[in-house]
């Protein structure tokens, strides 16, 4: 038992595992900054240029509200 403990405190330490996590955590922090970059500032910029206050009934079609400010935060998010 004792043998598999340290075999797998040496895979931890020799592949790069500390690494990739930090990788994943930095990942998903600068997720969470780019979305509330576009949401907050972006989204309401482009509600300015189409001429909408962002309610529900803005771009409505048979029925269905598009709403393609967010659409464009998440594209401007992906590009980030």
């Amino acid at each position: 038992m004792w043998i598999m403990i340290k075999e797998f405190k040496t895979f931890i330490n020799e592949g790069d595992v500390v690494d990739l996590s930090i990788g994943v955590v930095a990942g998903v922090a600068f997720v969470t900054l780019a979305e509330a970059f576009t949401v907050g500032l972006v989204a309401p910029f482009v509600r300015i240029i189409l001429g909408t206050d962002g309610a529900a009934e803005d771009f409505v079609v048979a029925g269905q509200v598009f709403d393609i400010s967010l659409v464009v935060a998440a594209i401007i998010t992906f590009a980030i």
